[in-house]
């Protein structure tokens, strides 16, 4: 996703988590991630990834698009 991104020349990505019971398990996902916290109110947390990078996945994972 975040290669498409950039190369449609994206610069930013805007994420949302939802606090919920079936969330839970990827409660700390975005911030694992390396995005921002933007925002926060009791159940929802805003993210921003920017500037945006594209990173090469490990060598033991492959990637078919």
């Amino acid at each position: 996703m975040l290669e498409k991104a950039s190369r449609r020349q994206i610069k930013r990505v805007e994420a949302e988590y939802i606090r919920t019971e079936k969330n839970a398990l990827v409660a700390d996902l975005y911030d694992r991630l390396g995005l921002r916290r933007t925002y926060e109110n009791g159940s929802l947390t805003s993210y921003v990834f920017e500037p945006l990078k594209v990173m090469k996945p490990p060598s033991w994972i492959s990637v078919k698009l």
